[in-house]
């Protein structure tokens, strides 16, 4: 509120100056406000507006303002009206802004017009924007002008003035800051002569806050500013670095003393060590005493001795025993009687400090301070700092216990900074002096009292060995941990922190951040962080950029141009990809609400974002799975009930048929009409049984995989022999459709002299069986209907185009197979199948090999099939250490080609044949294969019965057979089929049936029935085939059974394991159930020829 002033005065004669006077006390800002409106230049010198140079509220008369109109030389070069704002907040104004600040109107108080300046009324216009400018600058900043370099400083500039503000402002700089004259002529010349600025990185700065100096630091520059011609102004900036010059000379402390200690064999040396470690530091360290505890020969038999034998327990150490020797000191005159040579708790309580006992009780740094009286007073005047001598008015006492369990070996009294406040940091950073020592003193401790126990105690040098490992090891984890918190004191935090200027100009960056975008910390000036954001993101950024604009917050998840590569490898897959952070974000803002740079920080989520996305790959794929599986199950369905139907509706129609002949008269006449329908059921039965049997099978070795139970047994074998026998059971199938197959063992096989190789030849078969089983289906619908077949071997691995297909699964995802493990070097043996049929696709050919997919969605509707044959196929190959490919034309057909990896082998003597038996496997008639000379013929008719009997010519055929079988209807069934077959079958339920009726044998006695081969079932009740098989062998070798009987074992367990238990336990051969009665005949004749 205004307080009006009557005018009765001026009309009473009152004088102008008392008006003013009155005006001035009533309201000097509108005085001020009022005069510089309405005053006008009333003659032909220099304008000079109302200019408040003692104080902003001091508004000179108008008849003082008409004797400074002249100002002579300190008038600027060019007229300065300072009535007209540079800008909205000018503070050079007459009248100031509204909201100046404190330090503003201390500023427009100065007596500008005593200093090299002038008056403010005659700055020049220039002069007024770089005041203006250095005003307003968030960051300490001042600028000098003229030649004596007159200061003016901005308010942040305050923290490094500290107790010389307000003196220094207006002042020169010279006389400002005395003590960097050197540095600041060379910048002044510098600026002079080549216009360039001057940078300092480190710069100690000593600033009195309250009663004490602290030493404060900065990193700064100075660069000279073009203000009018003649006259340069220099503008110089300062950021405090106080922070990190103490933390890295801290640090620096901290690792010289682990350096020196660690080399300390003894508690002796110890100090000596310590005392060397603190030397060179005098700025942290101004000055420390070493107190060991006195041990025995220290203190003389008076003392008495101190037990060995036993660690110290926590009230030992208040006992007053206790001694102190001063080992040495620091930093204090070498005739200082102010600290005692040896004392105990009563003497220190005296002569040290109080506290003593307290202090190491609480075995943690304690702080002595003079003002509470803790401090020793034989210090007090003596104790100085030995960088800038200046007393020492507070010291911390470090106690060195060395663990828990040991008792105070000793303490230091160390010297607190007079430059210094005993903050959290410090306090830190004694904790941490204190634990070094400590873990150096335990290692020294350790060893001491070992060596002093071993002479004590010899007889107990081994456990007391093994308990200083135990120590040792506990002290070494303690040194890890100690290691480890001084890196992580040294750290910086982990994640990425920036600054940036309104412009996205990167200002300043850690560790973190220069790793997360690959930029070095030395070249952030050329920088804007906004270059590193991936291009495709860049537009989150503008949006985010816009809300920070206006005073918002943000958080946004980018990618970053770096990709992320970690070299990590997660369940197949290399964990890589882009980089991806979260960045957060503020806007910094002066006080005039204008934006001036923009802090934030980066967090790497690159793996959480890998993570996220395998997580994602991982649902989709098993959604794919579930969905093929779904598919498998309805095709497999469809596959087993459509033969299934066809059986039930063939066996009607069978017995239909035999009930209606059965029925018409007592010797019914079956017609070839009805002979050839009764034949096509037959069939048709078993082409149905033979499909449902391969689809059972598929189930199971996938179902094995899938398990990890599929295991690769590689044995002996003769494999030419081994793959010839596999193709005879084809060549009903092959005469059925038409089909010509013929068998090659390539040149290349023969020249490498291969008979017997080191392999699981079941596991082979398996994958030749599926190869050729597809090539039938394939061909049967072509005009040309031939299959090729090729055995091959190598010493090096095959390639693709030596086998002339493409591999569909890489090398490096081969195992190892079981018999390249064999001693002897390995042999690649390849197989080739090739057909004409019908060919295939790319597309059908990009789906083959994989789990429950056909080559095309008709191809199970046309040719049958699970769709697993050839993903087992490949993982059967993969297993001995090999690889499969396919090479197809449409049209004109395919060749499916493999290897597996053997090794020679020697023919197994218990398995040789005798030569009757190999000529059942190598008889070269029409309808069988020739491997003995490579010879190629086409399988194309079964074997007859009659040419089965007749194998062995020079041998009575097999006739008399005994069936061990508990399942009656199998028994029936094998009895029916075998005696239509043209032998004379007898039955046992189970193995004592089997015994009783081998002594009734001519085996037994020449008198006895005639028996030329048992087929004995593995498991039955009673007594089980391996059992009654033992028992034979048994009574052979105690003559018993005069000759050796031949057995076949007829199981349904089909795995390599269970086929050898049943070898080992006595059988010759081995048939698995389900079989064709043909083959069984081939066996029959084959066991009598091994017995």
């Amino acid at each position: 509120m205004r307080t009006h002033i009557s005018t009765d005065a001026a009309l009473e004669g009152t004088s102008i100056d008392d008006v003013y006077a009155q005006l001035k006390e009533c309201d000097s800002e509108w005085l001020a406000a009022t005069l510089a409106e309405r005053w006008r230049t009333l003659t032909n010198e220099p304008a000079v507006g109302v200019a408040t140079e003692s104080h902003e509220k001091d508004v000179a008369p108008p008849g003082a303002l008409a004797s400074r109109r002249h100002l002579g030389d300190a008038s600027p070069s060019r007229e300065s009206t300072p009535s007209t704002p540079l800008w909205a907040f000018d503070v050079t104004l007459a009248s100031p802004p509204l909201n100046a600040s404190e330090h503003v109107r201390f500023f427009r108080s100065r007596d500008w017009a005593a200093t090299e300046l002038g008056p403010m009324a005659s700055w020049s216009v220039e002069l007024r924007g770089l005041v203006n400018v250095v005003l307003t600058d968030p960051r300490p900043a001042a600028i000098t002008y003229g030649k004596s370099h007159t200061l003016v400083y901005n308010e942040p500039y305050l923290a490094l003035a500290g107790d010389r503000h307000p003196r220094i402002m207006g002042l020169p700089m010279f006389e400002a800051w005395s003590e960097t004259e050197e540095v600041l002529t060379h910048s002044y010349h510098l600026g002079e002569t080549t216009g360039q600025g001057v940078k300092a990185d480190k710069a100690l700065f000593l600033v009195r806050r309250q009663d004490r100096i602290d030493e404060l630091w900065a990193s700064w520059v100075n660069f000279p500013v073009a203000v009018e011609r003649g006259t340069l102004a220099y503008y110089n900036q300062a950021f405090e670095i106080t922070a990190e010059v103490i933390a890295e000379r801290r640090m620096s402390t901290l690792l010289y003393l682990a350096e020196c200690i660690s080399t300390a064999n003894d508690t002796k040396s110890f100090w000596s060590q310590a005392w060397k470690g603190l030397e060179p530091k005098a700025a942290d360290i101004p000055f420390a005493a070493f107190y060991a505890l006195a041990q025995y020969e220290d203190l003389g038999d008076q003392r008495g001795s101190v037990s060995t034998t036993t660690a110290p327990s926590e009230s030992s150490i208040a006992s007053t025993s206790k001694h102190w020797i001063l080992e040495s000191t620091l930093g204090l005159p070498a005739d200082c009687s102010g600290l005692p040579t040896n004392m105990d708790f009563e003497q220190a309580a005296e002569q040290f400090t109080p506290v003593l006992r307290q202090a190491l009780q609480a075995g943690q740094p304690t702080l002595l301070l003079t003002s509470d009286g803790s401090f020793p007073k034989g210090l007090i005047g003596v104790a100085k700092s030995r960088e800038s001598g200046t007393d020492c008015g507070a010291a911390v006492l470090c106690p060195v216990r060395p663990s828990n369990r040991d008792s105070i070996r000793g303490f230091v009294l160390i010297g607190i900074n007079p430059r210094r406040a005993y903050d959290t940091d410090y306090r830190h950073f004694m904790q941490l002096l204190s634990r070094q020592m400590a873990t150096s003193m335990a290692s020294i401790v350790l060893i001491e009292e070992e060596l002093r126990r071993s002479r004590i105690a010899a007889v107990s040098a081994a456990s007391e060995r093994l308990r200083l490992s135990e120590r040792l090891a506990e002290t070494a984890q303690l040194a890890e941990d100690s290691d480890a918190r001084f890196l992580r004191m040294a750290d910086l935090a982990p994640v990425g922190i920036f600054q940036a200027d309104g412009m996205g100009n990167i200002l300043y960056a850690n560790k973190s951040w220069s790793h997360l975008t690959e930029h070095p910390n030395d070249g952030l000036a050329q920088l804007r962080w906004y270059d590193d954001i991936h291009e495709e993101d860049r537009h989150l950024v503008d949006v985010d950029w816009s809300g920070l604009a206006i005073g918002e917050t943000r958080n946004v998840e980018v990618r970053l141009r770096k990709p992320f590569v970690s070299g990590e490898v997660f369940r197949g897959q290399q964990v890589e990809g882009h980089t991806w952070i979260i960045a957060s974000a503020y806007a910094e803002r002066n006080a005039n609400g204008a934006l001036t740079g923009i802090s934030g920080c980066f967090t790497d989520i690159s793996r959480q974002k890998w993570a996220e996305e395998f997580q994602q790959r991982q649902v989709q794929e098993a959604q794919e799975m579930k969905r093929q599986q779904e598919n498998f199950m309805d095709m497999i369905s469809h596959e087993a009930r459509n033969p299934l139907s066809a059986i039930i509706l063939s066996t009607d129609s069978m017995i239909a048929a035999l009930k209606a002949l059965a029925a018409s008269a007592h010797d019914p006449v079956i017609t070839h009409a009805t002979l050839q329908d009764q034949l096509d059921s037959a069939e048709t039965i078993m082409t149905c049984a033979v499909h449902q049997k391969g689809i059972i099978d598929d189930v199971l070795t996938l179902s094995k995989l899938d398990s990890g139970l599929l295991q690769v047994t590689p044995v002996e074998v003769q494999l030419t022999n081994r793959i010839s026998k596999a193709l005879r059971v084809f060549e009903i199938q092959l005469q059925t459709a038409d089909v010509s197959l013929r068998y090659l063992v390539k040149d290349s096989y023969k020249d490498l002299g291969i008979d017997w190789v080191y392999l699981d030849p079941s596991r082979l078969v398996q994958v030749l069986i599926n190869l050729i089983t597809n090539a039938i289906k394939f061909t049967t619908t072509q005009s040309a209907r031939r299959i090729n077949v090729s055995l091959d071997a190598s010493l090096e691995c095959p390639s693709s185009e030596t086998l002339g297909v493409q591999y569909l699964t890489r090398r490096d995802e081969a195992c190892t197979s079981a018999s390249a493990s064999h001693t002897e070097a390995p042999v690649y043996l390849s197989v080739t199948v090739q057909d004409t049929g019908r060919g295939l696709t790319e597309e059908e050919m990009k789906t083959l090999f994989q789990r429950f997919q056909q080559a095309s969605p008709k191809t199970h509707v046309e040719y049958g099939g699970s769709g697993l044959g050839l993903f087992i196929s490949r993982e059967l190959v993969r297993l001995q250490g090999g690889q499969i490919g396919v090479a197809s034309i449409p049209g004109k057909g395919s060749t499916f080609a493999f290897y597996v990896v053997a090794t020679r082998a020697t023919a197994p003597k218990l398995t040789t044949l005798p030569a009757s038996a190999k000529a059942v496997a190598t008889q070269t008639r029409s309808g069988t294969l020739d491997v003995t000379t490579g010879s190629v013929e086409s399988v194309a008719s079964p074997l007859s019965n009659t040419g089965l009997h007749s194998a062995s010519s020079h041998q009575k055929p097999v006739e008399y057979l005994l069936i061990v079988e508990d399942n009656l209807v199998n028994q029936k069934v094998m009895s029916k089929q075998l005696t239509r077959a043209g032998y004379k079958v007898s039955v046992a339920n189970h193995g004592l049936e089997a015994l009783e009726h081998i002594r009734r044998s001519h085996f037994s006695s020449p008198e006895g029935s005639p028996l030329d081969v048992v087929l004995m079932d593995v498991e039955m009740p009673i007594m089980g085939g391996l059992e009654c098989t033992r028992k034979i062998r048994a009574m052979q070798e105690s003559g018993e059974v005069r000759t050796r009987v031949p057995i076949i074992g007829v199981t349904a367990n089909a795995r390599e394991q269970q086929q050898s238990a049943a070898l080992e336990a006595g059988m010759d051969l081995v048939v698995t159930k389900p079989f064709r009665l043909q083959e069984l005949i081939v066996r029959l004749a084959e066991a009598r020829d091994i017995a």
